[in-house]
């Protein structure tokens, strides 16, 4: 249930970064990204009174804004510059990084593409490492750190900063590579994931039926209230756990319960039937903010994903 709606989120995610980035940056090149031209000390005074409009055909001729004023000690354009593209690394990142927590051997829900010569092992033969997921992950804790330097940087001294300047220099440009890579990496990891459903149903049948206490307390409110219902499952809970049974049989066999809840009501709460349908209801809802034309390939891209798991999950309870 989770993955089906973790695509939107992603989606979400990357839409909603790239959108505010790409208005950040567009606002940057209207307002701040501005021509520089002040003189020595920022007072034009060698241009006498032509100072403010040759400045203004400057801008003009190189397609900058005219900021009406000398702004090289104000940093935090270029400091907002840096972090719409940390913020891209980042989004990248967030989905590289639930990649990896389900390709784990003990979870092993999906997988990126793989060949024989990606993501192999040179010591396990069946290990499948990360590939594409690894780049967005470590973009994303390099462009950090390098976004602190922007920040220092807006430390400047008097009417110049010898040094501090010039780490901008340094930085702005490996800044664009990283949002560059993590976002090509990002896409090479969605468009080539795998998802496994059969491995997704063995996880959850690990827990005993535990996943279903939340629909279960909620299924006995209006018989046994709020407080009596969740503590009823919070013991058949610590039950499931120290005898190792499974909370469905537990349920079943409890008075109480019998009383509230006949046989086909606890086989819908323990398929996860209210759950999966509202899953799948969340995953195709679209992203509303962020549904332009630019984006919706993206989105299709990101939701495709849970569209196979949600027609898997809808093919098993058919068959049951």
């Amino acid at each position: 249930t989770a993955y089906e709606i973790r695509p939107r989120d992603w989606s979400s995610d990357v839409c909603s970064s790239d959108l505010r980035a790409r208005d950040n940056l567009l606002a940057l090149r209207a307002r701040d990204i501005a021509v520089q031209l002040g003189g020595a000390v920022g007072t034009l005074s060698v241009m006498g009174d032509k100072g403010a409009a040759i400045r203004a055909r400057v801008a003009t001729t190189l397609g900058l804004a005219d900021p009406g004023l000398v702004w090289h000690t104000l940093r935090d354009p270029i400091l907002h510059c840096a972090g719409a593209l940390a913020e891209s690394c980042g989004a990248a990142a967030k989905i590289a990084r639930d990649v990896q927590l389900l390709m784990q051997t003990e979870v092993a829900e999906v997988a990126e593409e793989s060949s024989d010569d990606r993501g192999g092992s040179s010591a396990m033969p069946h290990k499948h490492n990360p590939v594409d997921s690894l780049v967005p992950v470590a973009c994303a804790q390099v462009s950090a750190g390098l976004l602190a330097s922007f920040a220092h940087g807006m430390v400047g001294v008097e009417e110049r900063s010898p040094g501090e300047w010039h780490g901008e220099w340094i930085a702005l440009p490996i800044l664009t590579q990283l949002a560059h890579a993590a976002a090509r990496a990002i896409r090479l990891t969605v468009t080539g994931l795998t998802v496994d459903a059969n491995a997704m149903a063995e996880n959850l049948e690990k827990l005993r039926g535990l996943m279903a206490a939340e629909a279960l307390s909620a299924a006995l409110f209006p018989s046994l209230g709020k407080a009596e219902a969740q503590k009823l499952v919070r013991d058949l809970s610590a039950r499931v756990v120290k005898e190792k049974t499974h909370l469905k049989k537990l349920a079943a066999a409890d008075a109480r319960i019998q009383k509230s809840l006949n046989a086909a009501a606890l086989d819908a709460i323990f398929a996860h039937r209210d759950a999966l349908k509202a899953a799948e209801a969340t995953a195709h809802l679209p992203v509303l903010a962020f549904s332009t034309p630019r984006h919706a390939d993206l989105q299709t891209a990101a939701l495709a994903a849970g569209a196979t798991i949600i027609a898997s999950r809808s093919e098993e309870h058919t068959s049951e």
